[in-house]
């Protein structure tokens, strides 16, 4: 149920693990990698492998130059990246070095230079979107640090069956085990419902650069957790860190057959087109780009789906994720303007026209 994933939320925020469960019946230690200790790294070793992961966004795994090594793509399996080790003295094995790597990895102003490679932690990816872009264990151990309040990074270790050691726990030897050390025990589907219920209306999963005949824009991508198309911001200057008023947005919905192919004769692309150019013009500006829809039907939590956002809420979001507090809106439906006055987005009110005839 989703409120064990508030709770597994509340002890990671207080400094404890917690067991969470895969769809396969897995298991494994989960824990805050900023606020990590050596007690806690000996405490996850003793009950595991000792393959001690660290999960991690893939903005930083860039940052601190942790590459991929080889995996099978075809068959999901996780994204782990070279293994590290804290430039200190020590080996690297211990439980305190390997918490003080575990720390370095989950700090802000960590470099690439701050580790020595080969090491004995190793870091996992988590795709963009977290667990509902892919129900994976890093995915998941991500997405529960950040309802704790930490930030992107946590100890990730399977936890070994206490009557087979060569073999994950599963099902009842995890929930026996979570009782015997009072840690909250929360599967992979909890949480999933948990961000359905109540996560944000979209989450960013791409930030890139686009050449366009009307200069490079800043792209960025969002989905939202129940599903349909990806929204897309075209974002050309720093209109957040504008001194000079409101930032003129653009709200472009395309047509269902619109693709690349059609830019020349879709009458939708040439809106877009239009949007940039009287942001160019401008000087700075947002063009947000999108066709919510859908329900999540993956991993069978389609019964648990909130209704997909409309346009109103997609464009509050995603104004709200850059940062935009005050708008001009240029181009949009009726039910954006709406919100966004709502919202205390607009500086204004705007006059509606009259002595108009339908």
């Amino acid at each position: 149920m989703s409120n064990r994933a508030a709770a597994a939320g509340r002890a990671l925020g207080a400094g404890a693990a917690v067991v969470l469960e895969d769809p396969d019946g897995d298991g494994y230690l989960v824990a805050r990698a900023e606020h990590i200790d050596p007690h806690l790294v000996s405490f996850a070793i003793r009950y595991s492998s000792g393959f001690v992961c660290v999960a991690l966004t893939g903005e930083d795994c860039e940052r601190l130059d942790l590459p991929a090594v080889a995996r099978d793509e075809d068959r999901g399996a996780p994204d782990f990246r070279v293994t590290v080790d804290r430039t200190a003295e020590g080996t690297g094995i211990s439980a305190a070095d390997r918490a003080r790597t575990i720390a370095a990895l989950a700090d802000a102003d960590a470099v690439a230079g701050d580790f020595t490679r080969p090491g004995h932690v190793v870091p996992v990816r988590a795709v963009p979107g977290g667990v509902l872009a892919r129900a994976g264990a890093a995915e998941a151990a991500v997405d529960l640090v950040g309802l704790g309040g930490g930030r992107p990074a946590a100890l990730l270790c399977a936890v070994v069956s206490p009557s087979e050691p060569t073999r994950m726990a599963t099902g009842a030897e995890l929930a026996s085990f979570a009782v015997e050390h009072g840690l909250v025990h929360v599967t992979i589907p909890d949480l999933m419902e948990h961000l359905l219920r109540e996560g944000p209306v979209v989450r960013r999963v791409r930030d890139e650069r686009l050449p366009t005949d009307h200069g490079v824009f800043r792209v960025v991508s969002y989905r939202s957790p129940t599903g349909g198309d990806e929204q897309v911001a075209f974002v050309l200057g720093e209109p957040h860190l504008s001194a000079r008023g409101p930032v003129e947005v653009h709200v472009h919905t395309p047509c269902a057959v619109h693709d690349v192919g059609a830019r020349r004769t879709c009458p939708c692309a040439r809106v877009l087109d239009d949007a940039l150019a009287s942001v160019r013009r401008r000087g700075g500006g947002v063009v947000v780009s999108g066709r919510p829809g859908g329900l999540l039907t993956a991993w069978g939590m389609g019964e648990w789906s909130r209704p997909a956002p409309s346009t109103a809420d997609v464009v509050v979001a995603v104004l709200a994720d850059l940062g935009i507090a005050r708008v001009e809106l240029a181009s949009a439906e009726p039910g954006v303007r709406i919100a966004l006055d709502a919202a205390g987005c607009l500086p204004t009110p705007h006059p509606q026209p009259t002595g108009l005839v339908g």
